[in-house]
C-alpha cells in the first residue's frame, strides 16, 4: 500500500518506504518516478520471489542507474514487518527532504485518482489511458499511463509541457517557477502556437480555494490555467 500510494501522489512525499511489499498494478508502471522520489525496499530471502523478482527485475535496475535507491534484504527472514529495523528507517527518511516544486520533472499515471503532478492537475484521460484497479492485472501489462514532462525556463519565463494520453488537464503554476510581473509562455506538445502568452492574472480565488482544499502550505499556487 504504501508504494502504490507513495508512487500515486509524487509530489506529496519525500522518500517511500516499502516493507515486505509486492510491486503489483500500478506500481510496475509507475517505477520511473523513483528517480525524483528516494526509496528503501526491505525484503526477507525467504520471501515468495523476493530476490528473482522484486531484486532483479524492478529494484536492481534503478540502482544501476544511480537513483537513490536501497535495497535491504535479510537472511533466513520471510514476509515479516522487521519491526527492529524503524529506527534504521525513520533515520533514513530524516535525512531526505521533498521538492515541493520542481522546475522539470517526468511523471505517469495510468488512475484517475492518480490525477496530480506538481501542480499539473489531469482532469481526463484519453481513451485507455486509465483502468479502474478492479481490471488492471497483476503486474499492470494492460496498462498504458498517460505521461507527463515539464520543463521551464527562468531565462524566457517559459513552461513547456509534454502531455501524452491526457485530454485535459488545469496548468497551475507558482512564483518558484516562472516571474509573474514578466510575460509568461506556455507550450503544450510544442506546438508553434503557445497555449498562453501573456501577463497571468492574479486573482486571490483560485489559490485560496486550492489551499483550502490540499492544505499544502509547501505548494502554493498563483495562476491556474485550463488546458482542452
Amino acid at each position: 500500500m504504501a508504494w502504490d500510494f507513495g508512487l500515486g501522489d509524487p509530489d506529496l512525499f519525500a522518500g517511500i518506504v516499502a516493507v515486505s511489499g509486492f510491486p503489483a498494478k500500478y506500481v510496475p508502471r509507475y517505477l520511473s518516478q523513483h528517480e525524483r522520489l528516494p526509496l528503501v525496499c526491505v525484503m526477507g530471502e525467504l520471501a515468495p520471489a523476493a530476490n528473482e523478482v522484486v531484486f532483479a527485475n524492478y529494484v536492481k535496475p534503478m540502482i544501476l542507474k544511480t537513483w537513490d535507491v536501497t535495497y535491504m534484504e535479510f537472511h533466513h527472514r520471510g514476509m515479516e514487518e522487521f519491526p527492529e529495523e524503524i529506527p534504521t528507517l525513520l533515520d533514513w527518511m530524516d535525512r531526505r527532504r521533498r521538492d515541493p516544486v520542481p522546475r522539470s520533472f517526468e511523471a505517469v499515471s495510468a488512475r484517475t485518482c492518480d490525477d496530480r503532478r506538481h501542480g499539473i492537475v489531469i482532469r481526463s484521460f484519453t481513451p485507455g489511458r486509465s483502468i479502474a484497479p478492479e481490471a488492471a492485472e497483476i503486474l499492470g501489462q494492460n496498462l498504458r499511463p498517460a505521461t507527463i514532462k515539464m520543463k521551464t525556463s527562468s531565462i524566457s519565463n517559459l513552461v513547456d509541457l509534454q502531455l501524452d494520453g491526457v485530454a485535459q488537464a488545469d496548468v497551475w503554476l507558482s512564483p518558484k517557477l516562472v516571474d509573474f510581473k514578466r510575460k509568461l509562455e506556455v507550450r503544450i506538445n510544442r506546438s508553434r502556437k503557445s497555449f498562453y502568452k501573456g501577463q497571468p492574472p492574479l486573482e486571490f480565488e483560485p489559490m485560496l480555494e486550492d489551499l483550502r482544499v490540499r492544505g499544502d502550505r509547501q505548494q502554493i499556487y498563483w495562476v491556474k490555467l485550463s488546458a482542452g
